[in-house]
């Protein structure tokens, strides 16, 4: 059988109601993280952010925590922060932990045993940049993970877009096996760069595959009175 929120004999269409995340994964709105001392304000330029706001750092103590679930994959994945910068920030601090304390491994890396998976007490954003990758971290398929982000420093104006957890390039290419992999290529660069949509044509048809090997699922499309409140595609 399919997985859930797929269909056809191939189980490579996904069923009318559901829709596949973008190849980056998960992704996590600054909005709705859980906020110290930031406001949730509109984007300077919507086209940009992948939700409909962004939380705004101004001073010194700000943070914003974010509790993630990992895919159905124990995998390495680059946690990236996607932003908007009005001028290059001081200094920022990020935590990653993780809920349990049990021992896992990628491949033939050294077993992972500390909750404690990632600290950086130094990082700064440019205004130049709209995305960063704060640390490749091998994470536990299902495992519950939570990241801080915390204004350490001045100056502090900028707007957190979201979190996201995206799969390695190769791992990923290695599970799909493209027929095209420059065009998987292509795609998979424009995602880590990007804030908004995919806008390269072809790029698609990789997100069907992606999602199935990832989340082994399709995911239910949900509304509310504004119309579609978790994917574009939702809205047709």
């Amino acid at each position: 059988p399919c997985f859930v929120g797929f269909e056809g004999r191939l189980c490579d269409q996904v069923t009318s109601g559901f829709y596949v995340p973008s190849l980056e994964g998960v992704i996590y709105e600054g909005e709705d993280a859980q906020l110290s001392g930031l406001k949730v304000v509109s984007p300077s330029d919507p086209l940009l952010f992948s939700g409909s706001a962004c939380a705004q750092f101004k001073s010194v103590g700000n943070a914003a925590t974010f509790e993630m679930r990992v895919p159905m994959r124990t995998l390495k994945y680059s946690v990236r922060v996607r932003f908007s910068a009005e001028a290059n920030t001081g200094a920022i601090s990020a935590l990653v932990t993780r809920l349990s304390n049990n021992s896992y491994s990628c491949g033939s890396d050294p077993a992972i045993t500390d909750r404690e998976l990632h600290s950086d007490s130094g990082f700064t954003l440019t205004a130049a940049d709209t995305n960063l990758e704060l640390a490749e971290l091998c994470l536990e398929a299902n495992e519950t993970i939570t990241l801080t982000l915390t204004q350490l420093a001045t100056p502090a104006d900028w707007c957190l877009d979201s979190v996201v957890l995206m799969p390695l390039q190769a791992d990923l290419e290695s599970a799909l096996n493209p027929e095209d992999p420059f065009l998987f290529g292509d795609c998979y660069s424009d995602r880590e760069a990007e804030l908004g949509p995919p806008a390269r044509a072809g790029c698609s048809a990789f997100s069907i595959p992606a999602s199935g090997w990832l989340f082994q699922r399709a995911f239910e499309c949900g509304c509310d009175s504004a119309g579609a409140n978790n994917s574009a595609v939702c809205e047709t």
